[in-house]
Order: C-alpha cells, then structure tokens, then sequence
C-alpha cells in the first residue's frame, strides 16, 4: 500500500517541478555558456518585437478595412445606444455587458466606473482600453490616416527597425 501512495506521490512531486527543472537547467546553461543566452535573450527580445509590430499593423489594417466599409456603427447595440443617448434614464445599463462599449482594438468591454480611453472628435463614441490606448495613441476610427486610398496606404511605412538588435557576432 506504501509503495502504490510512494509512486504516487513522486509522480505529484515530478509533475510539480517540472517547470522549476527546466529553469534550473537554463539557468546552468547560461552560467557556463554566456554568449549562446545572451544570443538566446535578443532572439526573444526581437521575436516578442516582431510580432508586437506584426500585431499592431494587422489591427491597424483591420479597422481601417470596418472604417472604410462604415461597418464600425454597425456594433452598437440598442441599449448602448439608450444608455449613450439617455444617460439619466438608462445609465444603470451599464451594469451589464450589452449596455457597455468595447475597445475598439482588442474588444474588451469598459469597466463599471467608466474607465476609458478615446479620442475628442465630437459624435467618435469608440473608445479604448488603457493598454491599446497606450501603445496605439491614436483613434484608428475617426483618424486621417484611414481616408486615404488602398493604393495610398503603405504597411512598409509602418514598419520601423529602430529597436531592432541584431544578434550576430
């Protein structure tokens, strides 16, 4: 009975250290091989910066194609909208996810107290979240860089290599 608890027990006690192993063995590897981590640590500095960048661009893209297409009203729903146009009447909607607005970038919904993010264009009712407000800084909905024609737009302008470290020697 001792030896089937025992088994188990050590199956448990690997299963949970498994992660902390694996660390432990970067951390000696990076002891006795400083070069290979620090080739190690920019490969994941610049591939975590390569698909931020790629990220943002492909969002940039995204709502530019509903701003051009006019699709960007068609996500307001009735009670955001009774809850917007009469705030007095219909503000207690905002207790519940039908009646809130969503971030424009990434879609998660306003907080309770309101916290938002947006532009001071007047009749712009999209709003931001703090992250997507912070990186981005700008509101892709009502912004001049979206009335432009497809031919105009160039993704390669987008693209900056200013914080780009190079990893070879």
């Amino acid at each position: 009975m001792h030896k089937i608890y025992g088994t188990l027990m050590l199956v448990f006690v690997m299963t949970v250290f498994a992660g902390y192993s694996g660390r432990l063995k970067r951390l000696i590897c990076a002891v006795f091989f400083r070069k290979r981590e620090k080739r190690r640590v920019l490969y994941l500095y610049n591939e975590t910066l390569r698909k931020r960048t790629a990220f943002f661009r492909y969002m940039k893209q995204k709502v530019s194609k509903l701003a051009r297409e006019n699709k960007l009203s068609e996500d307001l729903d009735v009670f955001l909208m009774l809850r917007l146009k009469f705030p007095a009447l219909f503000g207690w909607l905002v207790w519940f996810s039908c009646g809130r607005r969503k971030c424009l970038i990434c879609g998660e919904l306003e907080t309770i107290a309101g916290k938002q993010y947006g532009c001071n264009t007047v009749g712009c009712v999209y709003i931001h979240c703090e992250q997507c407000w912070k990186d981005v800084g700008v509101c892709y909905a009502c912004s001049d860089t979206f009335n432009k024609e497809e031919d105009e737009y160039n993704l390669e302008a987008d693209i900056t290599t200013d914080s780009y470290v190079d990893t070879d020697y």
